[in-house]
């Protein structure tokens, strides 16, 4: 087994330092003042480091924020793919949306009103070909032909992110639990019935 030399955990370390000072940063100024109006200059001060040190991580601010996108992906990919279908499931979105409430500065910044439509973008670019091909994996090749899957899988990713965009913008947000039972009634009861399931 090798060991990195401390002196590159110490460096390992130091770059993890700066480039959460800089997502933080970042969530920080979405929140105060929307992602447009965010400058590089903006996010360097925030995080205390100098111009220079942004451009040594990031190319552009879109990259900094699309660099959050995987934290996202991996959290609604579970849910919408994997839990949202399963048969006798009542909550099947719960710790979807627990996890949302549980990282809900962060989430907010990514998807609120605030954040514009980069990470929504790229977040239902990820989740509808995955949601599809899950459709597609619960139908015979004869239903798959008859019903047009690529529009109910639009239908749910973008419903989804709708709901926990104004979720999260929300004076007054629903509990978790409250969020999984309005979504499985709005959205999923009308889809199963759709794909016929």
């Amino acid at each position: 087994m090798t060991t990195q030399p401390v002196k590159s955990q110490h460096t390992d370390r130091r770059v993890r330092r700066t480039q959460k000072a800089l997502e933080d940063a970042l969530v920080s100024l979405i929140l105060e003042k929307g992602y447009e109006a965010v400058t590089v200059q903006d996010i360097s001060e925030r995080a205390n480091v100098g111009r220079s040190t942004f451009y040594a991580y990031y190319d552009y601010k879109d990259e900094l924020l699309l660099s959050q996108l995987d934290k996202l992906d991996g959290a609604f990919s579970d849910a919408v793919v994997h839990s949202l279908f399963k048969d006798g499931d009542s909550h099947g979105a719960l710790a979807l949306f627990q996890n949302v409430q549980a990282n809900r500065q962060v989430v907010k910044a990514m998807l609120g009103r605030q954040s514009g439509a980069l990470i929504a973008d790229h977040l239902y670019g990820r989740l509808r070909p995955r949601v599809e091909a899950h459709m597609l994996s619960q139908l015979t090749g004869a239903q798959a032909a008859s019903i047009p899957v690529d529009l109910i899988a639009h239908h749910v990713v973008c419903s989804l992110l709708t709901m926990i965009g104004a979720w999260l913008d929300s004076k007054s947000p629903l509990p978790p639990e409250q969020m999984d039972d309005l979504f499985r009634v709005t959205v999923m009861t009308g889809v199963k019935m759709a794909l016929r399931l």
